[in-house]
C-alpha cells in the first residue's frame, strides 16, 4: 500500500459561532480529532457563504442565533446552492419549534450547546449521512422523534 492509499478520508469542519471563545473550543475540539480538520470558523452567516465555494467543508456547525443571516436562513441557502454539504445546529435552544424547524432548513443534525461532549459525535454521524439529535434534545421532543429523521427530510437527497 502506498503512502496516498493509507491516508484516510478528513472531514473537513466548518464552525459558524458568533461567540469567539466557544469557536475557539470547538476549533480546538476539531483540531485535536483524528480525521477531522477545520477548514474556517466564521461569526456571520454572510462570510460563511461567501467563503463556501473556496473552503469547500463537508459539514458545517451552525448557531441559530447570528448578528446578520440567522443560522436558519443560512441552512436553507446551503441547502439550496450546496445540497451535498451537510449541516448540524450548534445551538443553545433545545425545544421543539427551533429543532423542527432546523431540520425542515436543511440541518441533518442537532446539538444543545451544553451538550458539547457529543460534538465531535454529531459532526461524525452527520457526516456519514446520519441524522443527529444530542441527548437533551432528544428528551425534549415528543414521544417518537427517537427512531425516525424528521418528517420529509432524506439525507441523501437536501431538495426534498
Amino acid at each position: 500500500m502506498s503512502k496516498d492509499e493509507s491516508v484516510a478520508f478528513e472531514v473537513r469542519v466548518m464552525i459558524v459561532e458568533d461567540h469567539d471563545r466557544l469557536c475557539e473550543v470547538l476549533q480546538r475540539i476539531v483540531a485535536g480529532t483524528p480525521g477531522l480538520s477545520c477548514c474556517g470558523s466564521f461569526n456571520s452567516g454572510h462570510e460563511t457563504l461567501a467563503a463556501i465555494p473556496d473552503l469547500r467543508p463537508d459539514v458545517i456547525s451552525i448557531d441559530l442565533t447570528m448578528p446578520d443571516l440567522n443560522g436558519l436562513t443560512v441552512l436553507k441557502r446551503i441547502r439550496e446552492q450546496w445540497p451535498e454539504i451537510r449541516c448540524v445546529v450548534f445551538s443553545g435552544h433545545a425545544d421543539e419549534a427551533y429543532v423542527s424547524e432546523s431540520f425542515a432548513a436543511g440541518a441533518m443534525g442537532y446539538i444543545y450547546k451544553e451538550d458539547v461532549n457529543d460534538f465531535i459525535e454529531g459532526v461524525r454521524v452527520v457526516a456519514a449521512g446520519e441524522y443527529f439529535l444530542s441527548p437533551r434534545v432528544v428528551d425534549a421532543m415528543p414521544d417518537g422523534i427517537h427512531s425516525k429523521p424528521p418528517t420529509g427530510s432524506d439525507p441523501d437527497n437536501h431538495a426534498s
